[in-house]
């Protein structure tokens, strides 16, 4: 399997980022709950379970 660097120093967005970004600034989600958390928490588990 390819390892893929993911940046820690440089912003990434080469993406929908931006667009979560300000939908969660917009809906003033920006804490530990949020629209996004669950699907960021379930493709997270997806690629430590490839790794």
């Amino acid at each position: 399997m390819e390892q893929v660097a993911i940046p820690l120093s440089v912003p990434n967005f080469c993406g929908k980022e931006r667009t979560y970004v300000d939908e969660a600034i917009d809906t003033e989600w920006v804490s530990t709950g949020g629209a996004f958390i669950g699907q960021f928490e379930t493709e997270m588990a997806k690629k430590m379970e490839t790794a």
